[in-house]
């Protein structure tokens, strides 16, 4: 289930405050399984931000399947048709990740990783 949130999940804290971002939390049977943010700056992409903190067969199935659709809803209202995906946070589960990823059909999915210092 996805729930829309007004408040930034501390996984995104490094991102930028914009009122192009949606943020909302991954729920399976009302317990938080990961959190995912929407950025709406560059049309008609749509940037999904993506932190899984908890995975498992049933939460794979959850996300692939309903929580997938309805976020492609979401995007589609708002005037994007194309969707870059990127994970949050630290590296891990990238196993997971990838099935993940493919599932949801993303064509020949790479992974890159980005690294902030504070300066």
């Amino acid at each position: 289930m996805v729930r829309y949130t007004l408040n930034k999940p501390d996984c995104f804290k490094e991102m930028a405050d914009d009122d192009n971002f949606r943020y909302f939390k991954l729920l399976y049977e009302d317990e938080i399984y990961g959190y995912a943010m929407l950025d709406f700056r560059f049309k008609p992409y749509c940037g999904l931000h993506l932190e899984i903190i908890k995975w498992g067969p049933q939460i794979f199935k959850e996300l692939s399947r309903k929580d997938w659709n309805f976020a492609k809803n979401i995007i589609r209202s708002l005037g994007c048709d194309k969707v870059v995906l990127t994970k949050a946070g630290r590296l891990g589960g990238q196993t997971s990740y990838m099935k993940l990823i493919k599932a949801c059909g993303f064509p020949k999915p790479v992974v890159f990783t980005q690294s902030i210092q504070e300066i």
